[in-house]
């Protein structure tokens, strides 16, 4: 699913950001962090970056 974002960064973007902030708060990160990492995701997102091969 994380494999390739395409796309506007809109609903599938924001759905990832929440994905990925949600697995790190599960995971005990640092709020500040995590914030910071879902930035990154929407935005890779909203350029259609690969994120992982």
């Amino acid at each position: 699913m994380l494999g390739q974002l395409r796309g506007d960064g809109g609903p599938a973007a924001d759905a990832t950001t929440e994905l990925v902030a949600a697995m790190a708060s599960r995971h005990g990160e640092n709020l500040s962090d995590t914030a910071s990492l879902a930035a990154d995701v929407r935005d890779a997102a909203r350029q259609g970056t690969r994120l992982i091969d």
